[in-house]
């Protein structure tokens, strides 16, 4: 029955997503606790039935006493002809005979409950090994389940960010190139071209005015 209740609270759990695992966890170690409790009160209760046990072995074995010692009383009134004596030796071995067979019944209903008691208390501990064996699988895969999440919140954050450092580093080239234009770097850019003559140049802006004039 716990471990049902249990399976079932797991799995409606497990639908809620991520933020809802350590409620199972939880939950099982909260279980664990409270059938560790049972398992004690349990074996409180055989110790009890132990010890009532042990209490009504010696009242039947003084009621056997009393019988065995009753019956000689008896005896020994009969051989003294005292049947007055006898009698009550006897009224008080039946008596005594009695208290043996109560003792001895309450006994066997006694050693009835103390196995009945024993057979819970083995599926207790059974259920509870059980749990502690499922709680473990269930912390590993709840721990497995985080580090997967971590590790897709991890790189989700990269690319974003990502993102953000290529566009920062195209603004800060865009800025050196100007800072460089700014400082000289666009009057070194021409300079590296190839020098043209000055008379190639007059010769060819005299053809532009021929053609003009034409």
């Amino acid at each position: 029955m716990v471990m049902e209740r249990l399976n079932r609270f797991c799995k409606a759990y497990l639908h809620e997503g991520l933020e809802k695992l350590e409620d199972p966890v939880v939950m099982v170690k909260q279980y664990m606790r409270d059938m560790k409790a049972d398992i004690g009160k349990q074996q409180a209760t055989i110790e009890k039935h132990l010890r009532l046990d042990e209490t009504l072995k010696r009242n039947w074995q003084t009621a056997k006493e009393l019988v065995e010692r009753r019956e000689q009383q008896a005896r020994l009134a009969v051989e003294k002809e005292n049947d007055e004596l006898a009698k009550m030796a006897l009224r008080s071995k039946k008596e005594a005979w009695e208290q043996m067979n109560r003792f001895a019944a309450l006994r066997e209903k006694n050693e009835l409950q103390i196995e009945a008691q024993k057979q819970t208390l083995a599926e207790l501990e059974q259920k509870y090994n059980q749990l502690r064996d499922r709680k473990l699988e269930l912390v590993l895969r709840v721990q497995a389940v985080k580090a997967s999440e971590q590790i897709k919140d991890t790189k989700r954050k990269y690319r974003q960010q990502e993102s953000i450092i290529e566009n920062e580093f195209e603004r800060m080239e865009d800025k050196v190139t100007d800072l460089e234009w700014k400082s000289g770097g666009r009057s070194a850019v021409v300079s590296d071209l190839p020098a043209v003559d000055d008379e190639e140049l007059q010769a060819e802006l005299e053809q532009l005015k021929q053609k003009a004039n034409q």
